[in-house]
């Protein structure tokens, strides 16, 4: 009887064992699992991190050329090149202008 009593108690010890490795087993691999997941990402982000940059530096050298064509352009303009494409010249400037007074009043020029 103190045999067979030993035995249940022994199978018992060794079937919490079992449950006990197999529940951390369980733990570990979903740790395992999650950790390659957030690596993996953080890997993925840091390529298109820099992707973003190499976009946005293409982009960057692209707007300077535009700004230094246009300040080119803008600086070949000449009155004669405007009166030549139809555009006329205005006799007379009226700018509105805020006195410190903070109203509105006509300074014609």
């Amino acid at each position: 009887m103190v045999a067979q009593v030993l035995k249940t108690y022994k199978e018992k010890i060794e079937y919490r064992e079992k449950m006990i490795f197999w529940s951390l087993f369980s733990v570990f691999v979903f740790f395992l699992f999650f950790y390659g997941y957030f690596v993996n990402s953080a890997i993925m982000h840091a390529v298109h991190k820099e992707q973003m940059e190499n976009k946005i530096s293409m982009i960057t050298t692209n707007i300077t050329t535009l700004e230094s064509q246009y300040l080119s352009l803008k600086d070949s303009i000449t009155m004669d090149l405007a009166l030549s494409k139809g555009f006329v010249a205005i006799p007379e400037s009226h700018f509105a202008v805020l006195s410190p007074k903070e109203t509105l009043s006509v300074n014609e020029n």
